[in-house]
């Protein structure tokens, strides 16, 4: 492993860093103090003092020089698990995911300076539509899902990277202000909509976004993270039980539930998203963070939602 510096000095690049969860990992890490850039499809500029890099996955260009030097690396590149699974979508979520993780190893690889620490982006999605509790040594689920993680990962640990700690994070639903998955959420409740989804037993295994925050800071500040972490709460629960609390916090008392039915008509025609992002679910346990002795501010659903909906 290369000498480690301080995180003053630190330069910070994610790639894939112009989505929502991108953005609040930038705006994060520039507050604690790092160089931030951020790799792109849109034009270079620079923003809010981080650093925007337009980037290819499919080409070098110019983006191995602007980020060369990078002490830390975090890949969160992909298209949206939000759609139709129709066979092109397939595709373009694979290579998406895929070419990005190939181009960021060659630059790792061929860097004078490699930079310390890789950290890569996956989903709890990878256990499948289950009710038992999955830690990291779960079983792969069976289903789109879960073969799109484990090829994810296998591409990731496939290449050796001898000065560079690799880390896989497993992200739950991450729950957090302006966006993401708690808002259409928010919206349906406040119109009486936030109900059951289908049988409502699906498991929803989430994570406030500071606690994710949290993650992020640990793993780049402590050695001892190695291979892939579970991303989420230490107590998930079924979706019945989510939109229950959410509709408590939100002072609803009633709400329409979604039956099954309704749910796979809906879904692929008005969301334009596939029906089991909705009636599916992961029971996901943190296990190897409980492990190494991270301690979360938001371990209850209740908390976290009090937290974030005004």
């Amino acid at each position: 492993m290369k000498e480690r510096v301080t995180i003053a000095s630190k330069k910070v690049v994610i790639a894939g860093g112009s989505g929502y969860l991108g953005q609040y990992f930038a705006g994060f890490l520039a507050t604690k103090g790092f160089d931030v850039w951020i790799l792109t499809r849109g034009m270079a500029h620079d923003e809010n003092g981080v650093h925007y890099v337009h980037w290819d996955a499919k080409n070098k260009g110019g983006w191995w020089e602007e980020i060369a030097g990078c002490d830390v690396l975090i890949n969160l590149t992909g298209k949206s698990i939000r759609c139709v699974y129709n066979e092109a979508n397939k595709e373009i979520l694979l290579s998406s995911r895929i070419d990005a993780v190939k181009a960021l190893q060659e630059y790792v690889l061929a860097a004078s300076q490699p930079p310390c620490l890789f950290i890569q982006a996956s989903a709890i999605g990878r256990y499948g539509n289950v009710t038992d509790p999955c830690d990291e040594e779960a079983p792969l689920g069976k289903g789109f899902l879960p073969e799109l993680c484990e090829q994810w990962e296998e591409t990731f640990f496939h290449s050796s990277l001898p000065e560079t700690r690799q880390v896989v994070l497993r992200f739950g639903l991450v729950l957090g202000k302006s966006g993401g998955v708690l808002a259409p959420l928010v919206k349906l409740t406040k119109y009486h909509l936030g109900g059951t989804v289908g049988s409502g037993k699906q498991f929803m295994s989430w994570i406030h976004i500071d606690d994710l925050h949290q993650i992020l800071l640990d793993v780049i500040k402590n050695d001892q993270y190695v291979g892939a972490y579970n991303a989420c709460a230490p107590t998930p629960v079924t979706n019945k039980a989510f939109m229950k609390d959410l509709r408590t916090v939100m002072n609803k008392a009633f709400a329409l539930p979604a039956p099954a039915f309704l749910v796979k008509l809906a879904a692929p025609l008005v969301l334009r998203i596939d029906a089991s992002t909705a009636l599916e679910g992961t029971h996901s346990i943190p296990r190897r963070l409980l492990n190494s002795g991270f301690e979360f501010t938001f371990p209850r659903l209740t908390q976290a939602l009090e937290d974030i909906v005004e």
